[in-house]
């Protein structure tokens, strides 16, 4: 759209010698443009054409030419801050604006007239750390943690960001295993770097910025509490919950000022003490909204499953058989993995280990108050190759399928038919890690290709005769229904080797 300025009108003297308004085009401006601050130049290069006088070159002496960021009309005059104050028709700017979408005007001033024309656009200007993969990475023999990122800058443009722990004031930590990423609010996630050894620092969701005091210790209200966050999840009741470094567990109400994480719930009494030890295994609904307010969590010391609820939440309970039960709850057995899936309106997946024997176990959310209940969907004696070597599993986001690694090898179980299928061997790269990565914001007019991340299978592949700091590959697959062969969609390389990979979401946008 173009639009035409008259700064003023004259008073009527009787002239009626009319001229023809000189009217502007202006074109080769797009709607919008994506760029990346700091990194990126800003090239315009538009035509304008008076319908009078025809083209109209840069160096003509009649015009004037301005890029107006944040331009608005007030009794007819243009109130604009400009981004190149030499006033140049043809634009070459480096960017060094702060990340957020603009609202720029290029005017085009007739000096002789005073009117002008006008040719609206936005500039959405993104950071390297705005949105994208994030890829979390151990490196070298010591296992530093190193923090890169793959910059989505629009739907066809992908900049790698490596090794940002200066830039984000990460303290040196080593042996990170968990990206961890939970909805906070509807426009702020909390976002988290899980460690073996060093505990867990929350990153801002705008920048990534940390530091020393961004560590999660500091959200323990209980002087006595380990106070290293191995896993994070939460509820559609505005609830975290966490279970550290020996194997407590906690809760975290969070839509107050100040929230903590309390006392011990890995209790049957509500007593405030740690009674058992609890999996960092945990599982809650995955849904976007409308999930359920309760969350699985395996009790390791007794080889049960417990839940936790918002409606109960100073305690865990030991989850109750069915009158029509696939499998008993206490089961006896060791946990392996438990992970969660939007098949069958949101299942849990468990899988478990004793004398060597595997078994698969299914578990769907019933949204329920004043607590959750759960419905048993699954038990299954895993026969699958290799399922003894497996190292990492990703269960489909939408579909009945289980992928496992071992080693090199990538293999398919089919949840519903038993069949397993080696899907690839990579021969001398290892594959270190399997997910999907559902998201956790339902944003708006975002195209079909970005929702359907969702449903791609991440693999990520090292290699350890390659140099530490770049001997890892990751990959997005495709996954077709009726176990058909995947498709390789995209494929970045150069990172260290890779523990978790997650997609930081930009809900402001």
């Amino acid at each position: 759209m173009v639009l035409l300025l008259l700064h003023s009108c004259h008073k009527d003297l009787g002239n009626y010698d009319y001229k023809e308004i000189n009217e502007i085009e202006i074109s080769d401006i797009p709607d919008q443009i994506n760029v990346l601050s700091n990194v990126d130049t800003l090239v315009i290069k538009p035509k304008v054409v008076s319908k009078t006088e025809g083209e109209i070159a840069s160096n003509n002496e009649h015009y004037q030419f301005t890029y107006a960021i944040s331009g608005e009309l007030e009794t007819g005059e243009m109130n604009y801050h400009a981004i190149d104050s030499t006033y140049p028709k043809d634009l070459n700017y480096v960017i060094k604006l702060e990340p957020k979408v603009y609202d720029i005007n290029f005017i085009v001033t007739d000096k002789r007239t005073g009117v002008q024309t006008l040719k609206p656009f936005k500039l959405n200007v993104t950071s390297a750390v705005t949105e994208g993969w994030m890829v979390l990475s151990n490196e070298g023999p010591n296992q530093r943690v190193r923090l890169d990122m793959l910059s989505v800058i629009s739907p066809t443009r992908t900049v790698q960001a490596t090794d940002l722990g200066n830039l984000i004031g990460l303290p040196p930590i080593t042996k990170g295993h968990t990206l961890s990423y939970v909805y906070s609010n509807f426009i702020t996630a909390k976002i988290s770097i899980l460690t073996a050894s060093d505990g867990c620092y929350n990153l801002n969701h705008k920048d990534l910025l940390t530091g020393p005091a961004n560590h999660m210790k500091f959200e323990f209200g209980n002087v006595n509490a380990n106070g290293m966050p191995q896993v994070m999840q939460r509820t559609a009741t505005n609830y975290y919950l966490t279970v550290d470094g020996i194997g407590d567990a906690y809760s975290q109400y969070y839509n107050v000022a100040g929230p903590i994480f309390e006392f011990p719930v890995n209790n049957t009494q509500g007593d405030k003490k740690s009674a058992f030890k609890v999996s960092r295994f945990i599982v809650a609904d995955p849904k976007p909204s409308g999930g359920s307010n309760s969350i699985i969590g395996y009790d390791i010391s007794n080889k049960r499953f417990v839940d936790w609820s918002s409606g109960r939440r100073d305690r865990m309970l030991p989850m109750e058989n069915p009158t029509d039960k696939l499998f008993d709850y206490a089961t006896g057995k060791n946990l392996v993995v438990m992970d969660a899936s939007l098949y069958g309106n949101s299942t849990a997946y468990a899988i478990l280990e004793k004398d060597g024997a595997y078994s698969l176990y299914g578990m769907r959310f019933i949204r329920a108050n004043p607590v959750g209940r759960f419905e048993q969907s699954n038990y299954d004696v895993l026969t699958a190759p290799e399922i003894a070597n497996a190292t990492t599993f990703a269960f489909h986001s939408t579909l009945p399928y289980m992928f496992y690694a071992a080693g090199s090898k990538l293999y398919q179980y089919d949840i519903v038919t038993k069949q397993t299928k080696l899907m690839k061997d990579f021969g001398a790269q290892v594959i270190t890690k399997l997910k999907f990565n559902i998201f956790k914001f339902t944003i708006r007019n975002r195209p079909k290709e970005y929702y359907d991340q969702q449903y791609d299978l991440i693999v990520a592949l090292n290699d350890d005769k390659l140099p530490a700091n770049a001997s890892a590959t990751l990959q997005f697959y495709s996954v077709p229904p009726l176990n058909a062969d995947l498709t390789l969609i995209k494929e970045y390389k150069g990172f260290a080797k890779i523990a978790d990979v997650t997609y930081k979401e930009a809900p402001t946008f």
